[in-house]
């Protein structure tokens, strides 16, 4: 059995405390945004030397995990007839494709609405206080993200209802 020395251990703790105090600096990306001289938009993680360019402070909209919130929560004006599957997404988001692709082969109806293409459709989807895509809609309930098990175990609780 291997005896490890208080120095050791010291220095394998300085050494682990050390990477994890470094990992953050190098993890801070700086985003730039110019245009050449074509007219064309670029983005690039270091600023372009002979062009001005705008720094972004871009926003992350990603769900950890699904949230079904219920009937009495969703906006009763503008929240879809019981049964009925609504989604507001984009047509970058993966998991607004995941949810397409399972809705198909489940064989379950529904609207769609891209909130990038519609004007209308974003001024319905801020109106919910949405703050990521998919949303969808089963009935009245609400479910921010997807997750197939999520929602079809919601799909089912909005069919069985009268």
């Amino acid at each position: 059995m291997r005896r490890y020395s208080r120095f050791n251990i010291f220095f394998g703790f300085l050494a682990a405390f050390g990477f994890l105090a470094v990992c953050p600096l190098l993890a801070n990306a700086d985003i730039y945004q110019w245009k050449d001289a074509s007219g064309k938009v670029h983005f690039s993680d270091k600023k372009p030397e002979n062009r001005p360019a705008q720094q972004l402070n871009p926003k992350i909209n990603s769900f950890q995990a699904t949230a079904v919130e219920t009937p009495a929560a969703a906006p009763e004006p503008a929240a879809p007839p019981p049964k009925d599957v609504v989604m507001y997404s984009t047509q970058r988001c993966g998991y607004c494709k995941k949810a397409r692709a399972h809705f198909k082969q489940a064989g379950i109806a529904y609207r769609e609405y891209d909130i990038d293409a519609s004007e209308s459709a974003r001024r319905r989807y801020d109106g919910f206080g949405a703050r990521g895509v998919p949303l969808i809609f089963v009935g009245k309930a609400r479910m921010d993200g997807f997750s197939e098990k999520r929602f079809d175990w919601l799909y089912q609780q909005q069919a069985s209802r009268p």
